[in-house]
């Protein structure tokens, strides 16, 4: 038994050189993880700025049908707004979902308002327009 001091020291050395190895190698997939993540954020993010746009340009065509009183229309625009909310609200990441929970509301309220052809659904149209811009605005 010559040196068991050596052994340790060799031992010791191995196991640093291998710590070093795997915490550089899991810094690395830290880092790859990271950039998955900020892509994907960023792509849920024009998902769900594509779906507020369409939304908020089928709630123009909402307001023409209602500026002619054509109700069956504006009904039907309002069914593929509601597509897309329903889309919004799979997508939305938590900071957004209360503003996509406040675009369903309000979009009830315009649902039923067209429904029983009330001369205040412009104005729940309008609260409608109003939760998709904020909907647009509010930050991740």
């Amino acid at each position: 038994m010559g040196r068991p001091w050596a052994v340790a020291v060799v031992g010791i050395v191995i196991g640093l050189v291998l710590g070093l190895i795997t915490m550089g190698i899991g810094a690395r997939r830290i880092r790859q993880a990271e950039e998955m993540r900020t892509r994907a954020e960023a792509q849920v993010q024009i998902a769900l700025d594509y779906a507020a746009q369409h939304a908020a340009d089928k709630a123009n065509e909402v307001d023409n049908a209602l500026r002619r009183s054509n109700w069956g229309v504006a009904s039907q625009a309002l069914n593929e707004v509601n597509e897309l909310v329903s889309l919004m609200e799979q997508v939305a990441p938590l900071p957004k979902q209360g503003a996509v929970a406040q675009v369903r509301q309000t979009l009830g309220d315009v649902q039923a308002a067209v429904g029983e052809q009330s001369p205040d659904a412009r104005n729940s149209l309008d609260a409608l327009r109003s939760a998709l811009d904020t909907l647009g605005q509010a930050e991740l």
